[in-house]
């Protein structure tokens, strides 16, 4: 079975950029790396996942936040 979505707090590389799985502290999304992107974030979810409450499993927002290494 594929994989549908990631954890909070994991880690994950998508593409060439490597991402954690966090909760926002302030409204859905901002924080997030996609958010401020060109892309609608309905296009990048079969990378991702869902990150809106209502789609995922654990009924918890989430953003995706570049992992500086």
């Amino acid at each position: 079975m594929a994989k549908k979505e990631f954890k909070i707090g994991e880690t994950f590389q998508c593409g060439l950029v490597k991402l954690r799985v966090e909760k926002p502290e302030i409204g859905l999304c901002k924080g997030c790396i996609f958010s401020s992107s060109f892309y609608d974030c309905d296009s990048i979810t079969d990378l991702t996942g869902p990150c809106s409450w209502d789609e995922r499993e654990d009924k918890a927002s989430i953003i995706f936040v570049k992992v500086e290494e």
